[in-house]
């Protein structure tokens, strides 16, 4: 038995309406999460274990609140306040400041990140797979 679209058409087309309703408020009512975009005042609540910075060619400030964070756009100007535990940069040419971090790992290229402070040690593990990269600490940049 073969069916026919104007079937499916007509049994379903009075529900679209309430289905549309029903996706908008849903998007509507879901809060921000840790990891989003933030102005610098605000304070996101928590949720995610990684970040994942995926958009291209944005300036924006994230709160890591003790997350893992990967970059894999390109082209962007990213600080990170809080603590992040792991830094992940497989983008390219990305400007990136992190306040805390414990480790660094890069296999993208051309990518700029400064660190402020490492969490559990003197410096960041810093690990460096890709090509042109630069990692530097705060403090050194600005003496």
């Amino acid at each position: 038995m073969r069916l026919r679209p104007t079937c499916l058409h007509a049994k379903f087309s009075p529900l679209l309406p309430t289905l549309a309703a029903v996706l908008l408020t849903v998007a509507v009512s879901v809060p921000a999460r840790a990891g989003d975009p933030i102005k610098p005042n605000e304070t996101p609540a928590r949720g995610k274990e990684v970040l994942v910075i995926k958009e291209s060619k944005e300036a924006q400030v994230f709160n890591a609140e003790g997350q893992d964070v990967t970059v894999n756009g390109n082209h962007n100007q990213v600080s990170i306040k809080g603590t992040c535990h792991a830094l992940t940069v497989s983008g390219s040419n990305n400007v990136i400041q992190v306040a805390s971090v414990a480790s660094i790992a890069l296999s993208g290229t051309d990518n700029e990140v400064t660190w402020g402070t490492a969490s559990g040690g003197e410096k960041p593990q810093i690990t460096d797979l890709g090509k042109n990269n630069r990692v530097s600490h705060a403090a050194a940049k600005s003496e």
